[in-house]
């Protein structure tokens, strides 16, 4: 439902640190929804950044909300932003 959006960060994953890419959607009348999509840790390889890639914009077509096993806790989102975990999501799906 976005009419446009910004990707404001991408964190490349490494052993010790997941994934994660940090999206301000901005949708009619100036609202925006600030959402981090989490992936998983391990070698930044071209198949791992296509993965998360197409999770993202599959996510994203789906147009609907994560249900709270889908979400994440996470210290260096944005206050007020939702944080997805890409590969629950994926699980489920």
């Amino acid at each position: 439902g976005a009419l446009s959006a910004v990707v404001a960060e991408v964190v490349p994953p490494a052993r010790h640190r997941r994934a994660r890419c940090r999206v301000v959607l901005r949708h009619a009348g100036g609202a925006e929804a600030d959402t981090t999509f989490l992936g998983p840790a391990g070698a930044p390889t071209l198949a791992a950044r296509e993965w998360f890639a197409g999770e993202i914009r599959r996510w994203l077509a789906a147009d609907r909300q994560p249900d709270a096993s889908q979400l994440a806790p996470d210290p260096d989102a944005a206050p007020g932003g939702q944080v997805v975990d890409v590969s629950a999501w994926a699980a489920a799906g």
